[in-house]
């Protein structure tokens, strides 16, 4: 399967369930920036905010908000939220390319770029 159909594939999957993980972040709360691609229609910035709410287990409701988001930053806010969401935090740590692969049902590079990105940004944030 082509990266392009894997992100198709995902996509789909995301509008049919109506992005579960979407929501508006509010100014009150926490808004943690995952990740900054420029590269969408005249050259705007894609940029992905987090918002997460924590207790002792860890991950107990995560959210995203994309602006200016191609399909392939609403795929990896989405995987992101599937895997994460109601996990302990030290599971941001072990989240590899085989998972990551497997949640999405193919390899994308673009896709595995953002979400380390996103990965990375999120422990640091959460763990700070």
């Amino acid at each position: 399967m082509s990266e392009r159909e894997v992100i198709r594939g995902y996509y789909e999957r995301v509008i049919a369930a109506d992005f579960p993980g979407a929501g508006a972040i509010g100014d009150d709360e926490p808004r943690i920036k995952a990740v900054e691609v420029r590269g969408c229609h005249g050259n705007t910035q894609n940029l992905l905010f987090f918002s997460a709410n924590l207790d002792e287990r860890g991950l107990l409701a995560l959210r995203y908000e994309c602006r200016y988001c191609n399909p392939t930053m609403y795929v990896t806010a989405e995987l992101l939220h599937e895997l994460l969401q109601g996990q302990p935090l030290a599971r941001i740590g072990e989240i590899g390319d085989d998972e990551l692969v497997a949640a999405l049902g193919g390899t994308s590079r673009k896709v595995l770029r953002e979400a380390h990105v996103a990965l990375r940004l999120l422990r640091e944030a959460l763990e700070a």
